[in-house]
C-alpha cells in the first residue's frame, strides 16, 4: 500500500494500514484487467474499497503509480465507502473497462456469499437502451462477465445458491457509493465538422475544455438521461456566461462562442456520453 488516497478524492493513507481484510485480487478480461477489493484502515476509518487497473501497468512495476513525469500518477481506478457490516446478503460489484480493438469492452465483476453458484445480470445497449441478459457461474461467491458496450447503468438481477434462485434488482457497485454504480458508457459517433477542427473529446457527465479563437462553433453529440448544458467564462472576465444546450436525441447539435479565448464547462448526467468537438470558424468564408 503507497497510495496517497484510493482516487485522488478519498481517505488519505499516510502509512501502510494496520490491516487490510483482502475479498478478492482477480485477473479478468483475458488477463488485459487486476481487479481488487479489501476492507483498509484510513483516516475516515475502516473502508471498503474495490478497483482495477490494466494489467500490463501494475503487474511489472510498484503497483500503484504508472511511469511518468507525475510520480503520484496511478493507474487505478477505485471506489471506496464505509465498510459494511458483515452479512450473508452482502453484495460487492466492479464496473471495469479494457480498451482494446473495440473502444470499451465492460466487464462486471460480483462478489458475494461464497454459496452462490452463479448470478445474472440486466446490461443496457444502444439508445434507446434496450436490455440484454447476462449470465455466469461463480466461484467461491465471485462471478465475472464481459457484458459488451454498456449505454447505462448494470443490474444484479439474480443470484443462485444450489436450486434455489433469489431474484434481485440491485445496480453493480459498491455499497454506499453511489459513483460506483456508473460504467465506462461507449461514446456516440461524431461526423466530421466544417473549419478547423480543434478539438475533439470523447466522455461521459461533466466536462470542460479551453478555446482561443474568435469565433468557435461548438458540435456534439449525446444519449442519456440528461442534455448537456454549455457555459463559458471568458479570460479574466471571472463570470460565467450560458452558451446554450445540446439535447440527447441522437443528432449532432451546434453552438457558438464568440469573443475572446474563454474556459468552456458542461453539465449533464455521469449516465450521458458525449462526443464533443470544436472548430474555428474565425477566418471562414
Amino acid at each position: 500500500m503507497g497510495l496517497n488516497s484510493w482516487n485522488g478524492t478519498g481517505p488519505a493513507v499516510l502509512a501502510p494500514p494496520r490491516k487490510v481484510i483482502w475479498y478478492a485480487g482477480q485477473l479478468i478480461a483475458h488477463g488485459t484487467i487486476v481487479i481488487v477489493a479489501f476492507e483498509a484502515d484510513s483516516q475516515e476509518g475502516h473502508r471498503l474499497v474495490t478497483g482495477f487497473a490494466p494489467a500490463d501497468a501494475v503487474l511489472s512495476g510498484p503497483g500503484w503509480q504508472s511511469d511518468g513525469p507525475n510520480s503520484s500518477e496511478s493507474p487505478w481506478i477505485l471506489n471506496d465507502a464505509p465498510a459494511p457490516v458483515p452479512r450473508k446478503s452482502l453484495v460487492i460489484g466492479i464496473n471495469a473497462s479494457a480498451r482494446g480493438e473495440h473502444p470499451y469492452e465492460d466487464w462486471v465483476v460480483q462478489l458475494a456469499s461464497p454459496d452462490v453458484t452463479a448470478m445474472s445480470w440486466r446490461a443496457p445497449a444502444g439508445w434507446p437502451a434496450v436490455d440484454h441478459e447476462v449470465d455466469a457461474r461463480a466461484r467461491d461467491g465471485l462471478a465475472m462477465a464481459e457484458v459488451g458496450h454498456v449505454s447505462g447503468a448494470i443490474t444484479l438481477t439474480g443470484l443462485s445458491i444450489g436450486h434455489r434462485r433469489v431474484r434481485k434488482s440491485l445496480l453493480v457497485g459498491v455499497p454506499g457509493d453511489p459513483s460506483s454504480t456508473v460504467p465506462d458508457l461507449m461514446p456516440p459517433g461524431l461526423p466530421p465538422l466544417s473549419g478547423d477542427q480543434q478539438m475533439e473529446e470523447t466522455g461521459q457527465g461533466r466536462g470542460a475544455t479551453n478555446v482561443n479563437t474568435d469565433r468557435t462553433l461548438l458540435t456534439g453529440i449525446c444519449y442519456g438521461p440528461s442534455p448537456m448544458m454549455f457555459s463559458a467564462q471568458a479570460a479574466g472576465t471571472g463570470s460565467d456566461t450560458r452558451i446554450g444546450k445540446i439535447r440527447c436525441n441522437d443528432r449532432p447539435h451546434t453552438l457558438a462562442w464568440t469573443g475572446a479565448s474563454a474556459f468552456i464547462s458542461w453539465d449533464t448526467s455521469p449516465l450521458t456520453a458525449w462526443n464533443f468537438k470544436t472548430a474555428d470558424t474565425s477566418t471562414a468564408r
